[in-house]
């Protein structure tokens, strides 16, 4: 009986083999990509069907996040595939069948845009990919960028926040740079708010966030670098941008833009006008001595100050395409400043009497800046990716500051402010000179296969500066200024500065594994030397080795999780260093440190990011460590106790840790909504000041975009700060938000614009605290905050150019100042 029942049971066994073999026999999988007919992108979501000829047999999928589709049907058939998506025209083509396996490959779809009511209803491309260095965004396939100026456009990358007044964070910090086409973006870096203005996103391919930086970047590069991918046109043409903005602080800006194509040569032209002027800017201080715990004396100031802030811009560039290979690229920039303010302090200066007096200051300046470069590149010609490239950078910045002081003392009773006041002092300093930097770069870019690549290459930076103090007093007998050789002037000073460096990088990507490991070594030589002075004369050398890596890990095609190390070196600059005495009032003395050397830093961060159609999430743990932190630090002159001399010092070590989120929903094509905050513990530690100090710092804004039919837009933003406390200085908390309404005219050619910048409150109060065993001080600055401004663009032109591109290799950021024209 059981041999019975174990025959039917195997009986039964190889004939379910048989079906079911048949069955697979007569299944085959039909797989293939679908892509943007422009862009060439995937697209994500779009239905796929595959219906039999003559029959009711249907089958199908949708496509994943990379536009790629698979499935199975029956062989041996002919098959009508249709595929579609919201936006796009549909695609239908006939295939035949076998029982193998087949590719379509990339079935190309073209846009179509739907009018409803208005308002275009595009698919939601996608326009994220993430990678080993950062992300990806599609700046082509966002619809509601197009119309917009880059700075506004920016709002919708993740990862980059743009409040109300323009300023860009990247994962909620203020260090990074810009880049146009992976070549340094200077002028955009140091002024992004006034450079991405000018620049309409609809000349911008995509934009790349790179949040994890190889050795090839610059050690103090920032945190970050936004690398703008222009748009690649070749047609002759010219197009032109105006702006201007007016608010009522009161505040201008006016500037013209003009980039013309001609066969080989691509040329920008640009100029911009800014004007700012403060009135009645008020200030209070109250500063208390301190001896055995007890105030021994206080001053205090109250200040209104007035000022008015001219800056002119020039900007010349222009590209020579030698052939598809080879390009030279040159450019040159000028930058004008004014600046025509004064202050009036009084102050009350308690004892075991009261002392009046007040000081009016005058500052009157004039200063050029101007920046030169020449860059040749050559690319691989089966990919078009950069091999070789080799430039020259010249940049001049001056260093000229003056000031005049007029001292008036109220003698007898004090009355009021403008009886029984006399002049008791009367004094000018001045101060002349400048930093000339040249500098040589080149990189070469080899890669072995598609999975490494290895990037090496040498800079060189010849820097001279030159500070030339002078003091002077008034004299009474002939009204005229008399050259005082007291003891603080130390002369002419003079800076050369050598740095040499090379960098060596190795990326290699294998699947969802990814990484990128290497380091730069920098020497740098540093001499200071006094005219008048040689017994001062100062020389140092360094040589710094700064490693950076990390580690990426794909979880999907819409997720990732990385960490990675960096570090790098900061020099001070001259303004840091020059020991010129800038003495404001017989309370304040100020100078720099000529013996200061560079800050290091050190920095890792594990990152984890996530994202779908509609939102994006960020995620990050940071931990950061200064060692020899330049300080700007207070103490009390012995020979005068009521003053208090302001200078730099290499006394503090810091240690940061803290984490930071990042979050954009958007529930459709009309509403954006977005917010991100960071929170920090801050460890400051001084032994020279005696100091081990932790403070929390943190921001956190929220923001909402909606684009409403007939080309409005709307949107308000709501952001809240705690900045980072330096060493026995803290800083109070504030708030800011606005609220905007933009329309687009004449096919978006025309944009107009009105802001409100915190219309409920006229003045914000900053407050500052500084403390120590002897000291303290209270700073109040009276912020005017209600603004409400118009802005305007327009653009015209006739054919097709390519887009602004200062496409400038060389790059030196290892400063505190900056060189060249912003």
């Amino acid at each position: 009986m059981r041999t019975k029942h174990l025959i039917l049971l195997l009986l039964i066994n190889s004939l379910i083999n048989v079906v079911y073999a048949q069955l697979s026999i007569d299944l085959t999988t039909i797989q293939g990509q679908v892509v943007d007919s422009v862009t060439l992108e995937p697209i994500p979501y779009a239905t796929v069907l595959a219906i039999k000829e003559n029959s009711d047999y249907t089958n199908g999928t949708t496509t994943d996040l990379d536009g790629n589709f698979s499935f199975k049907v029956h062989g041996n058939a002919e098959y009508k595939l249709d595929v579609s998506c919201i936006g796009y025209e549909s695609s239908c083509k006939r295939i035949l069948l076998s029982n193998a396996p087949i590719n379509i490959g990339r079935i190309i779809l073209r846009e179509n845009l739907i009018q409803l009511s208005e308002v275009a209803v595009i698919a939601r491309k996608k326009r994220i990919k993430l990678s080993s260095s950062g992300l990806m965004y599609d700046m082509k396939n966002d619809p509601l960028s197009q119309s917009d100026n880059l700075l506004f456009a920016l709002r919708n990358v993740p990862l980059v926040t743009v409040d109300g007044n323009g300023r860009i964070q990247v994962k909620g910090s203020s260090s990074f740079s810009v880049y146009i086409n992976g070549k340094p973006y200077r002028m955009a870096t140091m002024d992004p708010k006034t450079v991405l203005q000018t620049i309409p996103a609809s000349s911008i391919s995509k934009v790349e966030l790179i949040t994890n930086l190889d050795a090839s970047y610059d050690a103090s590069v920032g945190n970050a670098v936004i690398n703008i991918i222009t748009e690649k046109k070749s047609l002759d043409g010219y197009n032109i941008v105006i702006d201007g903005s007016v608010t009522d602080h009161p505040e201008t800006k006016a500037g013209v833009t003009t980039i013309i194509t001609k066969g080989k040569f691509d040329v920008s032209l640009s100029y911009n006008h800014n004007y700012k002027r403060e009135i009645n800017q008020k200030s209070e201080s109250n500063r208390d001595n301190i001896q055995d715990g007890v105030s021994i004396s206080r001053l205090r100031v109250k200040g209104i100050g007035n000022g008015n802030y001219t800056y002119h811009t020039g900007r010349s560039m222009i590209m020579y395409n030698i052939d598809s290979l080879n390009s030279l690229y040159a450019d040159a920039h000028l930058l004008l400043t004014g600046v025509d303010a004064d202050v009036i302090q009084r102050r009350v200066f308690e004892t075991d009497v009261k002392r009046y007096t007040e000081n009016k200051t005058l500052f009157n300046t004039s200063s050029g800046t101007s920046e030169y470069n020449v860059f040749y590149q050559n690319l691989y010609k089966k990919d078009k990716s950069e091999r070789f490239s080799l430039g020259y950078r010249y940049a001049y910045n001056p260093d000229k500051r003056n000031n005049e002081v007029t001292g008036n003392e109220y003698l007898g009773t004090f009355v009021d402010w403008d009886v029984n006041a006399k002049e008791y002092t009367h004094y000018k300093n001045e101060t002349n000179g400048g930093l000339n930097e040249h500098t040589i770069q080149s990189d070469y870019r080899l890669p072995l296969g598609k999975r490494q690549t290895f990037r090496f290459g040498g800079k060189y930076i010849l820097r001279n500066s030159k500070a030339v103090p002078k003091y002077f007093i008034r004299d009474d007998n002939t009204d005229g200024w008399i050259k005082n050789n007291n003891e603080n002037d130390i002369g002419i000073m003079k800076q050369t500065q050598d740095i040499i460096s090379s960098y060596l990088t190795y990326t290699y990507k294998k699947g969802k594994f990814g990484f990128n490991v290497g380091g730069r070594l920098e020497y740098s030589y540093n001499k200071i030397s006094f005219k008048d002075n040689p017994q001062s004369d100062l020389t140092s050398d360094f040589l710094n080795f700064i490693p950076r890596g990390n580690v990426s890990w794909t979880l999907s095609s819409s997720s990732q999780v990385r960490i990675a190390f960096s570090s790098g070196v900061i020099r001070p600059s001259i303004w840091n260093m020059n020991p010129f005495r800038s003495q404001l009032s017989e309370f304040d003395l100020s100078y720099g440190n000529p013996d200061l050397k560079s800050e290091r830093t050190y920095s890792t961060n594990l990152s984890y990011m996530t994202y779908n159609n509609k939102w994006f999430l960020a995620l990050d743990l940071d931990y950061g460590y200064t060692k020899d932190a330049i300080v700007r630090y207070f103490f009390r002159d012995n020979n005068d106790p009521k003053l208090l001399v302001h200078t730099y010092g290499n006394t503090g070590k810091y240690h940061k840790f803290g984490g930071s989120f990042y979050l954009n929903y958007k529930p459709n094509n009309t509403l954006s909504f977005s917010a991100n905050g960071t929170l920090t513990n801050n460890n400051a530690k001084s032994d020279v000041l005696d100091v081990n100090q932790n403070k929390l710092s943190y921001n956190a804004s929220i923001s909402c975009d909606a684009s409403l039919p007939k080309s409005w837009l709307v949107g308000g933003r709501f952001s809240i700060f705690q900045q980072t406390p330096d060493i026995r200085t803290y800083y109070n908390h504030f708030q800011m938000y606005s609220f905007y309404v933009y329309k687009r005219f004449m096919d978006g050619n025309l944009r107009i614009g009105v802001i409100a910048e915190q219309p409920f409150n006229k003045y914000s109060k900053h407050r500052t605290t500084y403390k120590d065993y002897n000291l303290i001080e209270k700073n109040i600055n009276y912020i005017k905050d209600r603004s409400f401004g118009i802005n305007l663009s327009y653009s015209f032109g006739s054919g097709k150019v390519s887009n602004i591109k200062r496409n400038k290799k060389i790059q030196n950021t290892d400063l505190q100042q900056s060189t060249g024209v912003q």
